[in-house]
Formats: C-alpha cells, structure tokens, sequence
C-alpha cells in the first residue's frame, strides 16, 4: 500500500472516530439536518421577494468542532494598488483559473465588490444580485471592512471612471473566521441598483445541491488573477468556469491529504485537474445551477475556499440552501 493511501486512510479512521465519540454513530457526510422541500425547484419562481414569503424551510447553522484549516490561504486578502484597490495595480491578464471570457449581460447578475479595511487594506471579491437592493457574498470578503463598494454590469474591473453603489454589510451571526464556517453575508445597497441589459438579478435556488446534484456540471466566474498573486489586471475580463459539484464524501477523501476538512454546509467545486478553479478575488463569486427543463440559471452557493491556485484539490462553496431563513429574516422588510 502506497504510502499516500495510507495517509489518506488514516485521517479518514481519526475523523470517523471522532464523529463516533462526539455525535455518535457515523453518518454520511452529504446527510444535512434540513431536506430539501422539493426536487423540482425549476417550477417554482424563487425571486428574493417570493422567497420571503416561503415559511417551509429552517435553517441549519453550523457550529465550529474542528480545528482551523491552517493550510488554507488568508482570509483577509493582502494589499492591492491604492485605497481604491485598482490606481497602481500591475497589468497581467485576471481570471478564473481556465476559464472563459464573458459577454457583456451573460451574468448580469455578477456583482464586483471592493472593501476597504480602517487600515486601507483592499477586499476583492465577487457577489450576486438578488433584488435591486441587496447581494449577496462571502462573509469573508466583508467581515473586516470598514467600507464597501458594489459594481454591477461590468466585464471589466471598475476603472477610475466607473460609479460604483456604498453598501451596509450583514455578516451573519455565527461566522467563524478561522474555520471558514457560515462564510456568507448580505449587503444592502445604500441606493437601488438600476436594471438593465448587462444587469439582472438572480433567483435562489430552494433545492439542496447535496441532494439530487451530486457529480452534475455547476458554472460559477469571476475577475481574479489566473494565479495565486496580489496583483490584479487592470484589464482583466470577467471569466466563467463550468465545474463538477462533486459528491461532498468525495471531495473529503481527496482533500484529506491537505489536513482541511471543509465545513458542513459547504459544496465542493472540481475540475480532476490544475488547470481550471476560482483563485484570489474571486471569493463571493456566484455558483450557479441550470436545470435540463429550465433554461434560467439559479444560484446555490457562492465561493469560499480553495487549496491553491493553480491546484487540482477540490474548491469549497458556501451552499445556499440552509441559510435561506437568514436571508428571508434580513431582507424581509424590504418586501412588507
């Protein structure tokens, strides 16, 4: 037996045995204390504003039990340019890792976000539009800003001319910064974002993507650098990628190596190789799911973690899924 499987046995035995003593017999990882309320979540119309009108689902928040995953990158991305975070940044091309250009409305949905730390450190990331008020990101992005920005209906990073929109931030409650655990928030925009052909909001999906999407093809995008680098373009493209979302006992046993154990409520995004994934500023971004009976894209997670860039271990998202009371409670006087 190589030594390599070896490992990888012996991480899964201590993780087995530890669930064993603390919550009793060993269940499938992939098993969530919330169902889905449905399996055909493409017949049902889930804008933000009928969402918060849907009682049926509870959320499932997840509590920190294990120790920090030390192996992942900072969560608090490093300096970039100015203030601004785009007046002296270095040209080099910015992407997802492998991915492909986007056209101008292709996802109007995609919101760029630049935070500013008390400090002047700057916070690159992605987010999704879904209401004229409100987007939604990963809490990483936002935990430690003192400022934020949010840009809509660009293919491009926002140039010194573009006018971007100030925004409160949510972060939810029972984040955990050095697990990586509940990464999501909410930001409400200080004033509406104007619809158009290049922007659009996004409706939430109410299925599970552990529960009936295991193995089948997601896309998520986004304008970070092509490697894992400070520096972002000051021309870079929006890019997307499509991806596998990959069965979540899977993605354990191939990140087990690596000694991080992704959260509870988190996806895992794979691509078997190097060459294609989200890297630095692309947190937040969106990971959507298009159905065989509906055209429409609906978004099931925003991005997380990633071991790497470029790597072929597997990339974490934040499932949307358990926190839709969240969102139903934050937003909810937005609609009443």
């Amino acid at each position: 037996m190589r030594a390599s499987t070896l490992l990888v046995l012996l991480v899964l035995l201590g993780h087995s045995f530890a669930r064993c003593n603390s919550n009793g017999p060993l269940q499938d990882e992939t098993t969530e204390q919330v169902e889905s309320t449905t399996t055909e979540d493409e017949e049902l119309p889930y804008s933000l504003e009928l969402l918060t009108k849907d009682d049926e689902v509870t959320e499932s928040v997840e509590e920190s039990t294990e120790t920090p995953n030390i192996a992942n990158k900072p969560i608090q991305h490093p300096p970039i340019g100015e203030k601004t975070g785009f007046s002296n940044v270095t040209a080099r091309e910015g992407r997802v890792l492998g991915g492909t250009a986007a056209t101008a409305g292709q996802f109007g949905y995609y919101m760029f976000i630049a935070g500013s730390t008390a400090s002047g450190t700057s916070l690159l990331c992605g987010g999704a539009l879904l209401s004229e008020i409100w987007v939604i990101t990963a809490a990483q992005c936002v935990a430690t800003a003192a400022s934020v920005t949010v840009y809509g209906g660009l293919i491009t990073t926002p140039g010194m001319t573009d006018v971007g929109i100030g925004a409160s931030i949510l972060v939810h409650p029972s984040y955990k910064r050095n697990f990586v655990i509940n990464d999501i928030a909410l930001l409400r925009l200080l004033s509406p974002m104007t619809l158009s052909a290049t922007i659009s909001t996004i409706r939430i999906s109410t299925r599970d993507p552990s529960n009936g999407l295991d193995n089948v093809s997601v896309r998520t995008m986004g304008m970070g650098p092509a490697d894992d680098t400070t520096e972002l373009a000051t021309t870079p493209a929006l890019n997307y990628i499509d991806l596998v979302n990959l069965k979540k006992w899977t993605c354990l046993i191939q990140t087990a190596e690596t000694y991080v154990s992704y959260p509870k409520n988190a996806g895992c995004l794979s691509s078997s190789t190097a060459t294609k994934g989200f890297c630095f500023a692309d947190a937040g971004g969106p990971v959507v799911y298009t159905s065989d009976t509906d055209s429409s894209a609906k978004l099931i997670g925003i991005n997380s973690q990633y071991l790497g860039c470029p790597s072929s271990y597997p990339m974490s998202y934040t499932r949307i899924y358990p926190y839709i009371p969240w969102i139903k409670q934050q937003t909810k006087k937005t609609f009443t």
